[in-house]
């Protein structure tokens, strides 16, 4: 099986290298986005360069990739999300027949900081959907092809969750009113 894993980054080079020793220990091939010139410098493996503030851009970027170089599965991992050993077992054993899976986030949510898509489904996330917001789309997109499947109880650590909302309240706010709006669901 072919895994691929996007990461993007932009100023973490520890915790980075913490997912892509991940990657390494989990055959899963990892294809870096480098939102800036420093991120570049230490990125590791295939890399593409983009600095727009988008990332769903940043994702679907990756994922392109990832599906054109012939994955099975695609994982979408922040680069400060701490996986542990047992993680992508049950990730891959809850998408088995569907479209994405992770572990769950308030239950039957999506974990945006660590997900699988199934590659032969091409599920893309919504570009309009610039900073949050993402994650809940890409798993509506998941359901209304061939479902989301939610592992409970596999908590994964994201070290910096809610770091961008001080900075970002203005974007965030868009994002939640053109979610709601698109998918008529409740942010």
């Amino acid at each position: 099986m072919k895994i691929y894993a996007v990461i993007p980054t932009g100023n973490r080079e520890s915790e980075y290298s913490d997912v892509i020793d991940w990657c390494d220990k989990n055959n899963v091939t990892p294809i870096t986005i480098a939102t800036t010139e420093e991120a570049f410098e230490y990125s590791y493996g295939e890399t593409i360069r983009s600095n727009e503030m988008n990332i769903s851009k940043w994702w679907n970027m990756g994922l392109k990739r990832a599906y054109s170089n012939g994955a099975d599965v695609v994982l979408v991992l922040n680069d400060d999300v701490v996986l542990g050993e047992r993680w992508l077992s049950p990730v891959l054993a809850e998408l088995e027949g569907k479209s994405g899976a992770s572990g769950a986030r308030h239950r039957t949510m999506i974990q945006g900081y660590a997900f699988a898509l199934n590659a032969k489904d091409k599920i893309y996330a919504d570009e309009e959907m610039v900073w949050y917001f993402s994650d809940d789309a890409v798993q509506q997109r998941c359901i209304a092809k061939n479902g989301f499947g939610v592992v409970r109880g596999l908590d994964v650590p994201n070290k910096y969750a809610r770091s961008s909302e001080a900075f970002m309240g203005e974007q965030i706010a868009k994002d939640r009113v053109l979610y709601t709006k698109k998918y008529n669901r409740g942010g």
